[in-house]
């Protein structure tokens, strides 16, 4: 991951950075093995928190010391399904890795997730949907 940041930033200014990587395991807690617990923990939020720590400083040092960073959650960030419990885990834990970068960032680094549904053959609800991300604009305005 060190050597992938070296190289985009050979190709200019890191600003955004995007954490879509992702595995399922379907398993209890009881029977989950842990060999596979721990390849989805290092894949799904030690990967993203490093990428995120070695881009923010580059961020932090661009032109105007501004960046984004966005993780790819899931509903089960928000709701728990049975048998996925390393899956529920991560989800929840990218949503506060979000937020702990968005309250240091002081408003220069910014971090959110995007939580959604299947993405796979499933997905056939994703035509033209809108994420709204708007500060609570369209509740006030």
């Amino acid at each position: 991951m060190e050597h992938a940041v070296a190289q985009a930033t050979s190709c200019g200014q890191i600003k955004f950075l995007a954490n879509i990587a992702g595995i399922q395991h379907i398993n209890s807690v009881e029977h989950f093995p842990m060999e596979q617990y721990d390849v989805m923990q290092r894949i799904m939020l030690r990967a993203p928190f490093l990428l995120a720590k070695l881009c923010i400083p580059h961020m932090k040092n661009s032109a105007s010391g501004t960046g984004a960073i966005g993780n790819m959650a899931s509903v089960h960030t928000h709701i728990y399904t049975v048998n996925k419990p390393v899956y529920n885990i991560t989800k929840f834990g990218l949503m506060a890795l979000s937020q702990s970068i968005s309250a240091e960032g002081d408003g220069m680094i910014r971090s959110f997730t995007v939580s959604s549904g299947f993405v796979s053959r499933y997905a056939r609800y994703l035509v033209g949907g809108d994420l709204l991300f708007d500060g609570g604009m369209v509740l006030t305005y």
